[in-house]
């Protein structure tokens, strides 16, 4: 959740890019990261909304896949749509809500809206073009594989980890080069997940 300087230093930001006042609120899912900043504008006048209508400016979808009610939006005019966590470029995928197939799903969706020039503004990191979200994919596919292949052998969180495919491929979500990328309190915590998924879906 951002703090008040974070906040006040948003609020430059969008000043110094659209100096006229913040009118409406949107939200791509619920977590307190991304709406932790919603009281501090609602106080300057802002107007909370969950749900727009599809109109000649804006397509508001929801899907899941990060979390149970992700919002996509498309703003037809600028031709930039808001993905929020269901894309990330700064880290790795978070597929948990809506497994594979919400995440497929989402993405789909994503590519439909706009052409191949469209902006994706994700939840973290840079933005990105289409062709980056395809890639994102494909790594996640691939990532997902890996994990669900090691994990019928009978390997456990600690083995997969020290797997040279599987930290390979995590490496390709490292954009921004960091090192490490990952604290190893993270890459397990992403294994454990990525395993309550594959069991899920085996078991559906």
């Amino acid at each position: 959740m951002p703090g008040g300087g974070h906040l006040l230093e948003l609020d430059n930001i969008v000043k110094s890019i659209y100096d006229k006042p913040i009118i409406y609120i949107l939200n791509t899912h619920a977590h307190s990261d991304h709406t932790g900043g919603n009281e501090f504008f609602i106080k300057q006048g802002a107007k909370f909304v969950e749900s727009i209508s599809n109109s000649d400016d804006f397509v508001h979808i929801k899907v899941k896949s990060h979390s149970s009610n992700d919002n996509i939006y498309y703003h037809k005019i600028s031709n930039t749509i808001f993905v929020g966590d269901v894309f990330d470029t700064s880290w790795h995928p978070t597929f948990y809500a809506g497994g594979t197939q919400g995440f497929n799903d989402a993405i789909d969706t994503i590519m439909k809206l706009g052409d191949e020039q469209a902006l994706i503004v994700p939840g973290h990191g840079a933005p990105a073009s289409k062709l980056s979200l395809l890639e994102f994919r494909k790594n996640t596919s691939e990532w997902i594989m890996r994990v669900r292949e090691l994990h019928q052998k009978g390997w456990d969180e600690d083995r997969i980890m020290n797997d040279a495919q599987a930290k390979s491929i995590v490496e390709k979500f490292n954009l921004g080069d960091r090192s490490p990328f990952l604290p190893q309190k993270a890459f397990k915590r992403f294994i454990e997940r990525t395993i309550s998924v594959i069991e899920k879906e085996k078991g559906m």
